[in-house]
């Protein structure tokens, strides 16, 4: 009985290692068939690398139709670009010169004067109204908003309080409380009516504001949209030359 056992056991093993032969196992293809996807994915991106590469070494994008342009179009066209932002710079440097220089040019009639010793012997606003302008010996006032200074030129001779003057060019510090050159001469004018000065025969005035921070912003902001516009054009203008380069690429 114990015979039987043993060899049926035997049959029962023998057939089931004769069946495991023939069953299909997918798992031990799995990890081969992984490898073969990554590999063919890691190719594609490499190739859309070098093709994205290869597109922006071509210069700017074409639309559709149009054929790419070649090394040297492209460098021509770079140069154009470069030779218009020159042109650009160059005219934004002399507009801003030419509306600054009116501004930074003093009066004809003080180009000879000593500014530095001007400013440094300048005198109060309030010695001004006491004791030089009820002298009468102030021939003519500029008033240099920009740079808070007024100027005063004498008469030949002038005496004030007695003294005679030696230096018939005058400063006067002004305040920036006082506000802008019309608010000063405003105040000068208020002074010679209590002088009982006939309006229309006081002192001869000139305001000059010069470059002040409100003006030197608003230049700024106007050449900055100027600049903005400008270059907008540019692109303009290098788009349509691509567009030429192109079709001429065409052509032949």
């Amino acid at each position: 009985m114990r015979g039987l056992f043993l060899c049926a056991s035997r049959v029962l093993l023998k057939q089931g290692h004769i069946a495991t032969k023939n069953v299909f196992k997918p798992q031990l293809i799995t990890p081969i068939r992984g490898i073969r996807i990554k590999s063919t994915s890691s190719n594609e991106e490499k190739h859309h690398d070098k093709s994205k590469k290869e597109s922006n070494d071509q210069g700017p994008e074409m639309p559709s139709g149009m054929p790419k342009l070649n090394p040297e179009q492209l460098q021509n066209l770079r140069k154009k670009v470069l030779i218009g932002y020159a042109i650009l710079s160059t005219g934004m440097l002399w507009v801003t010169y030419t509306l600054m220089k009116p501004m930074l040019k003093p009066p004809k009639d003080m180009e000879g004067v000593d500014w530095v010793s001007v400013k440094e012997s300048a005198i109060g606003f309030n010695e001004f109204l006491e004791r030089y302008l009820p002298s009468g010996e102030i021939k003519s006032i500029v008033i240099l908003g920009g740079a808070n200074l007024m100027v005063l030129t004498l008469h030949d001779g002038a005496v004030i309080q007695g003294k005679a003057v030696t230096n018939h060019v005058v400063g006067v510090k002004l305040d920036e409380t006082l506000g802008n050159g019309q608010e000063v001469e405003r105040m000068i004018r208020q002074k010679e009516d209590t002088m009982q000065i006939i309006p229309g025969q006081g002192i001869q005035i000139r305001v000059i504001q010069g470059p002040s921070l409100r003006r030197l912003l608003e230049l700024v902001v106007g050449l900055g949209i100027i600049v903005f516009l400008m270059t907008q054009y540019g692109k303009v203008i290098a788009r349509k030359q691509a567009l030429n380069f192109a079709k001429k690429a065409t052509k032949k």
